[in-house]
């Protein structure tokens, strides 16, 4: 264990009995994060070393698991998902910062979601996340979305198409084309697709930190009020 790193230990299904609607909702967060940590680890951390279209794939990625945390965060109505109120109900008057810094995380969250782009102010990022989460996932097999893919192709009509084949995988680099301009479906002279581009990005990467940190608020409330021995904490020295 290294000198700033902390350990917190304790038995699965007695930190965490599956009848038990937060505890429950918690590991949902946990796979969510788990899940957007290796995607922006990938997107953030590695960047530099990323192709364009390798690149787009990560922020597609990323993106679409952002929508489904989002579904955590802020769930809809029929749901599972117990709501914010509900959740923290059920601690009381146990750690009042920590659930009053809860509640300013998913008010962080969904403002950010909610606000318009800047640069295509008929937008928002909670909107955005839904579409590229569709189209990652769904390859617009749905007839409401069969005009997004006819318009990328269009747009991508007078690129030289490609096709790499090696000893062991195939690249239809065309398709990354098309894939590039769904993506990105921004109107306007190449500077104004640049930025509209990066003003996605940016924000992908801004509600990323906001998810997070709403999914480590409600985690540690989650485990401080387990019982007595539940829970160990470890830290390395100092």
């Amino acid at each position: 264990m290294s000198d700033h790193e902390r350990i917190i230990r304790f038995n699965i299904g007695a930190a965490f009995p599956s009848a038990d609607p937060a505890a429950r909702y918690v590991m949902r967060l946990a796979m969510a994060t788990g899940d957007l940590n290796l995607a922006a680890d990938a997107f953030i951390k590695r960047g530099d070393e990323l192709t364009d279209f390798e690149r787009f794939y990560y922020v597609r990625l990323l993106a679409s698991h952002l929508r489904e945390t989002v579904m955590l965060i802020d769930p809809p109505t029929k749901s599972v998902v117990p709501s914010l109120d509900d959740f923290v109900s059920g601690f009381g008057s146990a750690y009042p910062d920590l659930q009053a810094d809860l509640r300013q995380a998913q008010r962080d969250v969904c403002a950010y979601l909610d606000a318009p782009l800047v640069l295509r102010p008929q937008l928002t990022l909670r909107t955005e996340l839904r579409r590229l989460r569709n189209q990652f996932f769904h390859y617009n097999w749905e007839a409401r979305d069969d005009p997004q893919l006819q318009r990328a192709m269009t747009m991508a009509g007078e690129i030289d198409g490609l096709i790499r084949e090696g000893p062991s995988s195939v690249r239809a680099l065309y398709a990354d084309e098309v894939a590039n301009q769904l993506m990105h479906p921004f109107d306007g002279s190449d500077g104004d697709f640049e930025a509209a581009l990066r003003e996605l990005h940016r924000a992908i990467v801004e509600v990323l930190g906001k998810a997070l940190r709403f999914a480590r608020r409600a985690e540690a409330l989650y485990l401080l009020t387990r019982p007595a021995g539940v829970v160990t904490f470890e830290r390395g020295s100092q």
